[in-house]
């Protein structure tokens, strides 16, 4: 039950609305204990192995040409990553996912970089000591798992989130953001710095003026896994309860798999310490259960959600970040203060008030595919031309393509994870060693509320094996 839900201060300072307590925020790393419940779903239908290597599910992102590539790279397992134990260390090096102009300049791809793209200029890059020896906290690994959830499950990592956690729970507008203000959801709060902090230089090349660093000083494009969430604070919230390990409500994990999820790692940083990161938690043992909990931290965004061993849990967004520590120390601090003391709690479940949330927020894009259409008899090793249509009113900021080889019950290969949103054609170049009697193409185009409109191509048509 939503004992509590309350909103304070200003959603945007200039225009006037007051934050609401269904209002959205950027939730910064909260969006890691999100992909370590989508990766243990994963592993509990035997989908997913934690001590699988990253790189082999991973093969078909090339390393830079010329690459003097570590070969400790071909050891790091998924429960490295999710213990952020994969070899990466940003205080000795650098954090790849605030960089995405060198990466992108780097492997020659379009700025800003994508996800992929930064994994492929990281195939470039050292590590900084030997995998599941240390933990150094990782944002860059987090998206490595972001694209492994895409690989195993064919469907983009925010889709699969969306379609397989948060709509069996009644969860809507939890969408991944957005850098331009003019593309962020319907309910979202403006983001602000301190004064001091200055101006940032847009990642965007076609922006040539300084923008305040929520704006564009980083690309939340390529954070989705690691970083990149909006959600409400009560929408946060139920995903939490879905995963905690308490009796009501129902667990989408099983007892074992949330055990897992917040075991103690054999990594000798943990060993004999009070606390420690399981996978995507804090966890510190209270009796005989836990606390486990999570801050966030953004340009413009500061959070946290703790789960609490006796059965209360709690999110709070703010849409400022002061750059201290001892800012977290207080905001973590007050909200435990506040829980403390509270005496007696209202009766009934204020859920039903925000959740479910009944129908989008706005109307879907259309998505219509021209071609192929069915007639087509396409060889394995050729380029195929792929048309649609798409939009209508509507916005589109993201289109995905998928491809099916069993005539569209199921669509397990991406063949574009994000197309440009103003395309509407795209070359796919076969497999060579595809061959279908029934294959079909689906577009998926979503706008700026998360909400979609797909179409696949209106008859099977034929991929013949090439010779």
């Amino acid at each position: 039950r939503l004992r509590d839900a309350r909103g304070c201060g200003y959603a945007d300072v200039d225009a006037g609305p007051t934050v609401q307590p269904d209002s959205l925020f950027r939730v910064a790393s909260l969006s890691k204990p999100v992909t370590a419940i989508a990766a243990m779903k994963l592993v509990q239908e035997g989908r997913l192995d934690l001590d699988a290597k990253v790189f082999t599910l991973l093969s078909d992102i090339p390393p830079p040409q010329g690459a003097n590539i570590d070969p400790r790279l071909d050891s790091i397992t998924v429960r490295e990553l999710l213990e952020h134990s994969g070899g990466w260390d940003r205080a000795r090096a650098f954090d790849p996912m605030f960089i995405p102009w060198i990466a992108a300049d780097a492997v020659g791809e379009p700025r800003p970089a994508s996800s992929r793209t930064i994994i492929r200029y990281m195939l470039g890059q050292p590590l900084q000591f030997d995998p599941g020896t240390e933990y150094e906290y990782s944002n860059f690994g987090y998206s490595l798992l972001g694209r492994i959830i895409e690989k195993v499950t064919g469907m983009r990592y925010d889709d699969y989130v969306r379609h397989e956690l948060l709509a069996p729970i009644g969860v809507t507008r939890m969408i991944c953001g957005r850098s331009r203000p003019s593309e962020r959801a319907t309910g979202e709060v403006k983001y602000y710095e301190l004064p001091q902090e200055g101006l940032a230089t847009s990642v965007f090349p076609d922006e040539t003026q300084p923008v305040p660093w929520p704006d564009g000083g980083f690309y939340i494009e390529a954070m989705d896994s690691h970083g990149g969430w909006v959600a409400s604070p009560i929408d946060y919230l139920r995903l939490i309860l879905s995963a905690d390990g308490h009796p009501s409500p129902p667990d989408a994990l099983t007892s074992s798999s949330i055990a897992e999820m917040t075991a103690r790692p054999a990594n000798p940083t943990w060993q004999g310490t009070p606390i420690w990161y399981a996978k995507g938690w804090l966890v510190g043992p209270v009796d005989s259960d836990a606390n486990w909990w999570h801050t966030g931290a953004l340009p413009g965004t500061a959070t946290i959600v703790v789960r609490n061993y006796n059965g209360f849990s709690w999110a709070a967004f703010y849409n400022g970040q002061p750059w201290s520590d001892q800012f977290f120390y207080e905001f973590d601090a007050g909200m435990w203060d506040a829980y403390w003391q509270v005496t007696s709690w209202p009766d009934g479940d204020q859920f039903s008030k925000y959740i479910p949330f009944e129908g989008p927020a706005t109307p879907a894009p259309t998505a219509r595919i021209i071609s192929p259409n069915g007639r087509e008899k396409l060889k394995a090793g050729t380029s195929v031309t792929i048309s649609w249509d798409a939009g209508d009113d509507r916005k589109v900021l993201h289109q995905v393509l998928y491809l099916s080889t069993d005539g569209g019950v199921t669509y397990p290969f991406i063949i574009a994870p994000d197309v440009d949103p103003e395309a509407r054609t795209f070359s796919f170049a076969i497999p060579a060693s595809l061959k279908t009697k029934t294959a079909r193409i689906k577009v998926v185009a979503t706008d700026q509320d998360g909400n979609e409109g797909s179409d696949s191509s209106d008859a099977n048509f034929k991929i013949k094996k090439a010779r």
